[in-house]
């Protein structure tokens, strides 16, 4: 044997210790995503998280740069990318494949995980329970019922695996590519809510007590849609004889009363005096859902007349103030 073969044969040898067997073990899941539990008066806002694709796999093979393929095909949503609830409310997401939400993934387009991972490859695997992750964010929803909303997104997902390896991280044999369903059933939560709008009684200023003028206003409800509820106003924090008093520093009292449009007094759910969502003065009826600052959204609203009782001696002068809870039951 020459010199030149002698080297010529090292070299041969050298790369055949370079191919590597590799091991890895793919497999598809049909994840389970949760949005969480929001309440019906806060959906004005985009809710987000990370769920599992459906495609993991352990081992080295797809883990490195040497991976062939790791595509997915949105197929179709059971609602077209919507949460849907059993009395057909809607709530419209966007599926997508990185975290900033920059990309979104639509139906019937394959997108190529490796590639989007190739600066990091471990990340590839970083979703929930191993498996590739995908991102959610809903829409904001205006006037929802209370509820659990729903949606099944069908992904198809083509992968195969490197076998053979070279030291260079360079795939000498790949194994032949594979197509599998996974199932991603998403939900999220609509709890009943009521938010409360209402301002302070202000009775301004009199010498006497025959002095100070009736205050008409109202307060603000925006309740879940097709929610009943009732509307009581405790009797304050100094109640005497069946009446509500405003106390000065002295202790001294001011006797006044909180009237519904038909005078009679406005009191506390349980005492037959509440008032109830049919008995609004604007959109009167069941919820209608939405709340502050969500487009759309309509409020409820309970009229009422604030009286200084003028059958009663004037007190001292002072500032007269009290203290009255609004509690809405639904």
């Amino acid at each position: 044997m020459t010199c030149r073969q002698w080297l010529c044969a090292l070299m041969l040898c050298a790369g055949a210790l370079c191919a590597l067997s590799v091991q890895a073990d793919c497999s598809i899941s049909n994840p389970v995503g949760s949005l969480g539990s929001v309440p019906s008066t806060q959906t004005g806002q985009p809710y987000q998280t990370r769920v599992a694709g459906g495609l993991s796999c352990t081992g080295t093979s797809l883990q490195l740069r040497a991976a062939a393929r790791a595509r997915a095909t949105i197929l179709d949503t059971s609602n077209n990318f919507a949460l849907v609830n059993e009395a057909g409310d809607r709530i419209a997401y966007g599926l997508y494949s990185d975290a900033a939400f920059n990309n979104q993934l639509s139906g019937n387009t394959p997108y190529d995980f490796v590639g989007l991972y190739s600066s990091n490859l471990p990340e590839l695997f970083s979703g929930p329970g191993g498996s590739v992750p995908l991102y959610v964010r809903t829409r904001p929803t205006q006037q929802l019922s209370a509820g659990t909303y729903r949606d099944v997104v069908r992904i198809q997902w083509e992968y195969n695996e490197c076998i053979q390896l070279s030291l260079a991280g360079i795939c000498l044999s790949r194994g032949t590519t594979r197509t599998a369903m996974a199932l991603l059933e998403l939900s999220m939560e609509i709890t009943p809510d009521c938010l409360i709008s209402a301002p302070n009684i202000r009775f301004g200023t009199a010498p006497l007590v025959a002095g100070f003028s009736t205050v008409s206003q109202s307060l603000s409800l925006f309740c879940t849609k097709g929610s009943s509820f009732q509307v009581g106003l405790s009797p304050g924090s100094n109640p005497l004889g069946g009446e509500r008093h405003m106390v000065s520093s002295s202790g001294e009292l001011l006797r006044y009363r909180i009237l519904k449009p038909d005078g009679t007094p406005w009191r506390g759910i349980g005492s037959g005096l509440a008032r109830g969502h049919l008995d609004a003065d604007l959109n009167p009826g069941l919820g209608l859902g939405g709340g502050p600052g969500i487009g759309g959204s309509q409020s409820q609203g309970f009229s009422y007349r604030a009286v200084i009782d003028p059958d009663q001696p004037t007190p001292s002068p002072g500032t007269y103030t009290d203290q009255v809870v609004i509690t809405v039951q639904f």
